[in-house]
């Protein structure tokens, strides 16, 4: 009997993926993990043309399901995914463990791209980063990876041409929709070695999940010279028979590597379809692992399915264990797999230190009023402070508005100003005040900035207008929450003395308008005078600012423009620029946030020669929005200054349309181009059957239209660009309705980011464009846009599917594409109780509220009605499953931890502060495999009762039974160990230890 023995991946040698329930904290970060060796996926079928692909994918290991069966084929990958899958096929194609790879291949020394530092929460990713950096295949822009960003298509092509190596053949394939795009080369690889088979390729759309199984496993079948439009092929199995593999299941995917956390491992033996084979009762498998110990080395398979505890090693590092599972005794009709069959698996272990429960500012200091480094007793990371989206970690910010500081929010337009946008800290998170009276704690603080080469400071920067007294006290406070729900609250003072005057460090020119003069700390104001003669207005001196966004600082940048009436130069350069060539300016007066004064300083500096002329390129967002970018920066008036001209095929000459179009600022450079009418009413297309699929149009700039604000250059040629280019939208019928591409939660609101596929409309005032109704819309719903109308749907944990409805708000940007869906508040109509125990009294609550309680699942589906794109497509519905995360839970409301653990013969006594679960779950701690003794399992024969013995609401005392006869307890010392994971009946997290000498008093720290 043949069996497939093709390579694996993500788990080297492995014949089964790791497997990771709900529970693990990759899952909750909305990871994909591995399929519990289903067969098929429940949303995914032989009708789509990626299913074959998508199977086989999980045969390689390359991608992998989710826990509830499903393998969401529409999620769209950004590029932090791309990077982890290829960064895994690389590390398993070396034949190495993930820890030899890393040693081997030096990639601790790899520099870090600029936005993964060492100190990211998402260490998975700052690991693999380096590898794909390392081996070539992620280059990043500005050495930034850009993880969360939606990864399109063609750059999509670039990283599989490198991570596979595949060639260049021979002939030209053209890509006809490549023209705007940075990877043609690598699209027409693709295509003409079969990776993809799309032409238009699309290349500026995003990658789902099931579009980049299906390039994963060509690319692969390729680099193996295999055809990739045939399946995978069979080959000889080992002389094994039996054609069904051992799947691993980890509880956690991750422990703490402080010799007391643990993980329940579950073997399950598969048939050939990828099923749990019950009759498997016979068959005894042998464990080993390379980190850490199991409370039983063989254990014996019932019913297809065997367990064993996995107990952490103490380590100051992080640690992969490499889990091993091998058939050693099998009954009659086996006998063939023992020694042959054979899992493997990886858990990491992760550097635990009992001090990571706390965050303790230990000092404080700065010479500058507008900001204070603080330090504190461990390394520190902007998450530590700042609020983030639960499902996908993402930071929030704040924008500035006319009513003041909006809500926390993932999303930040590119036009906005750094000076109104800021950190979204958590409420009281940094408390900063003088003794004056100045007070920056939540409305002063504009943002935070890591400290380079110390891990353990941060630095916090104030609001110009909240900056500290000079000579004064400052009383710093710090509030911490840790991923165990533990509080602590810290404090520090020190005496601000800003004595130092401001000084020039440095003077360069960004163009022939504009002199960048660095200071030695931040400026507030200073005098210019420009070779000798030309005095500087205070009007044309921009000081820099901190950008929340980016993390860069420019407080000490001033940026000296001068004026149209500068005329020190000699022909050809116009006036209101300066000359190639050398330049003096002169300092005076510059003065801190504090008013020192400095002294004035002359400076010579030399100005290069910039010729650039003003050119533009264009993307059809649509057909209705056009979205032109300009090579450098020119004046917005000039933008609106263009022909938007339609090709007559009589004369066969261009000419200018009378159709109106809105121009916007999108920012960087980047301007959208917007019909104010629909075609079907330009065109009249009910009465004529025509639309803008029969003609040809382009946008047009004549000859010196445009002006290089850096240096004054105009276009010396007429700038036309054509938007009937290969792959236009223009160019066909747009019959295609709009779809949902991502759905993030803004903070831990109730509040949601919804981006589309393309640019769609909304009714109301929503659209600066106004609504362009079609005539087909203009006909029905009584003359006006259909509203959009926005439904959750959610699971309650009685298994109870619910819907929410929701608001749809506003446009974020002006691209369009993006928009806010607000959820309405839920009504739980009658106390939720179990075992006599209410877990969520009657009331309103948000659906955060109800996910953090454990009423609601995290797994969410929105589904919008009525959405419609520019030309009027309507889905009537669109949907997209994503997910939300239960926040850190408060323990100072309601801590849960051990208060007392007893051993009186064979009984061991368990008392926490708060009731338990005994209802099943993750949480259950009524199941043996939540504890151990002394290292060991729970032995069999083992009982646990849970009960409330303090009057309070919930069973807080577990009483563990165990066997008279049991080999487990010790005569001198016993230590009982529960899950750390655990959580209370109400949800809050188990805080200080989860080991407990029996008979001593716990050490716990809770007030």
């Amino acid at each position: 009997m043949a069996t497939k023995t093709y390579k694996k991946f993500l788990t080297g040698a492995a014949t089964a993926a790791m497997v990771v329930s709900a529970v693990a904290p990759v899952a909750a970060q909305g990871q994909d993990v591995a399929d519990q060796a289903n067969s098929s996926f429940s949303d995914i079928g032989p009708s789509s043309s990626h299913y074959t692909n998508v199977i086989e994918a999980r045969e390689l290991g390359f991608l992998s399901g989710y826990t509830d069966g499903t393998f969401k084929p529409n999620k769209d990958l950004n590029r932090g995914d791309v990077a982890k899958m290829l960064g895994k096929y690389v590390v398993a194609s070396s034949g190495l463990t993930l820890d030899e790879y890393v040693a081997a291949n030096n990639i601790a020394d790899v520099e870090n791209f600029s936005d993964v530092p060492n100190t990211a929460k998402d260490q998975e990713l700052v690991t693999y980063s380096k590898i794909v950096k390392d081996a070539g295949i992620f280059q990043g822009s500005n050495n930034n990876l850009m993880a969360t960003k939606l990864m399109p298509r063609d750059q999509i092509a670039a990283v599989l041409v490198r991570a596979f190596d595949l060639k260049d053949k021979e002939g030209a394939t053209e890509v006809e929709d490549g023209a705007n795009s940075g990877y043609v080369d690598e699209i027409e690889i693709l295509l003409e070695n079969g990776v993809s088979n799309a032409n238009p390729y699309r290349p500026f759309e995003t990658t789902s999940r099931a579009q980049f199984a299906s390039f994963l496993v060509r690319a692969y079948k390729v680099s193996e010279g295999l055809d990739p439009s045939q399946p995978l092929p069979e080959e000889p199995g080992d002389e094994v028979e039996w054609e069904g593999d051992i799947s691993i299941e980890a509880s956690k995917a991750n422990l703490a590597a402080d010799g007391k956390d643990t993980s329940v491992l579950t073997f399950s033996v598969l048939d050939a379809d990828g099923n749990v084979d019950t009759s498997a009762d016979d068959v005894v498998l042998e464990l080993s692992t390379t980190h850490g110990t199991f409370a039983s080395e063989r254990v014996t398979v019932q019913d297809g399915v065997a367990t064993a505890t996995l107990t952490s090693e103490q380590s100051n590092t992080d640690l992969t264990a490499r889990i091993d599972a091998v058939v050693i005794e099998a009954g009659e009709g086996s006998k063939d797999l023992i020694g042959k069959k054979a899992a493997t698996a990886e858990i990491g272990f992760v550097a635990y230190d009992q001090a990571a429960e706390t965050l303790n500012v230990v000092g404080a200091e700065s010479n500058q009023v507008d900001r204070v480094t603080l330090f504190f007793d461990r390394d520190v990371e902007l998450e530590d402070f700042v609020v983030t989206s639960p499902a996908s970690g993402a930071v929030n910010y704040q924008i500035r508005t006319a009513d003041g500081w909006s809500a926390p929010t993932p999303f930040v337009p590119a036009t906005v100003n750094p000076e109104d946008v800021r950190h979204a800290l958590n409420p009281g998170a940094i408390v900063i005040n003088d003794e004056i009276g100045a007070d920056a704690e939540l409305d002063g603080i504009l943002g935070l900035k890591p400290v380079a080469g110390n891990a353990k400071a941060i630095e916090v920067i104030l609001e110009k207008d909240a900056v500290l007294a000079d000579n004064s006290q400052v009383d710093v406070e710090v509030n911490y929450t840790s991923l165990y729900g533990k509080n602590s609250t810290s404090s520090t003072d020190f005496i601000l003395t800003d004595a130092r005057t401001p000084e020039v460090t440095q003077v360069t020119n960004s163009d022939l308008q504009t002199v960048a003069v660095k200071f030695s700390e931040s400026i507030v104001s200073a005098d210019f005078k420009l070779d000798g003669s030309y005095v500087i207005a205070d009007d044309n001196v921009e000081y820099g600012e901190f950008d929340a966004r980016t993390l860069e600082d420019n407080r000490n940048m001033a940026y000296v423009g001068i004026g149209a009436d500068y005329n020190l130069n000699t022909p050809p350069t116009p006036a209101g620029y300066m000359a190639a060539g050398p330049h003096k300016i002169e300092v005076s007066n510059s003065t801190d946030f504090a008013g020192n004064v400095g002294k004035t300083q002359n400076f010579d500096f030399t100005v290069a020669a910039n010729t650039t002329a003003p050119s533009a390129t264009v993307e059809v967002a649509s057909p209705e929005q056009f979205h032109v970018t300009f090579n450098t920066e020119v004046p917005a008036d000039e933008v609106e200054d263009f022909q938007f001209q339609v090709y007559d095929e009589d004369t066969k000459t261009w000419v200018d349309s009378e159709i109106e179009l809105l121009v916007t600022d999108l920012g960087d450079n980047v301007y959208s181009f917007e019909l104010t009418e629909d075609w079907t009413q330009i065109y009249d297309t009910d009465g004529t059957g025509e639309n803008y699929y029969n003609d040809k149009y382009r946008i047009a700039y004549a000859k010196d239209a445009l002006v290089n604000v850096a240096n004054g250059v105009t276009n010396a040629e007429a700038i036309e660009l054509d938007l009937n280019y290969s792959g236009s939208p223009l160019n066909t019928r747009d019959s295609v309705s709009p779809t949902i591409t991502d759905v993030a939660q803004q903070g831990t609101a109730a509040s949601f980011i919804v981006t589309t596929s393309e640019p769609v409309k909304l009714a109301g005032e929503a659209d600066n464009a106004g609504e362009t109704l079609s005539q087909t819309q203009e006909d029905s719903n009584n003359g006006t846009l259909p509203e959009v109308k926005a439904t959750f749907t959610a699971t309650t944990v009685e298994g109870k599917t619910i819907t929410i409805n929701g608001t749809v708000g506003d446009f974020v940007d002006d691209y369009d594409n993006k928009f806010e869906v607000d959820a309405d508040e839920v009504t739980v109509a009658e106390d939720y109780t179990v075992n006599r125990v209410v877990l969520v009294e009657a009331g309103t609550y948000t659906v955060q509220e109800l996910v953090n309680l454990g009423y609601l699942d995290t797994d969410f589906t929105l589904e919008l009605s009525q959405l419609t794109d520019d030309v009027g497509n309507t889905a009537n519905t669109a949907t997209y499953d994503f997910e939300m995360a239960a926040t850190t839970a408060n323990p100072a409301a309601t801590p849960f931890f051990i208060e007392n653990a007893a051993l009186e013969g064979n009984v061991v006594t368990v008392t926490f502060s708060e009731g338990v679960v005994s209802t099943g779950g993750a949480n259950d701690a009524s199941a043996v495999t939540q504890w151990n003794i002394n290292g060991h399992d729970l032995p069999n024969g083992t009982s646990i009762t849970v009960s409330d013995e303090d009057e309070v609401a919930g069973n807080e005392t577990v009483v563990i039974t165990l066997p008279e006869d049991n080999t487990v307890i010790d005569e001198v010392s016993n230590v009982i160990t529960v899950n750390r994971e655990l959580k209370s009946f109400d949800g809050s997290a188990l805080v200080g230890t989860n080991s407990v000498v029996l008979g001593a008093a716990p050490l716990v720290v809770a007030e």
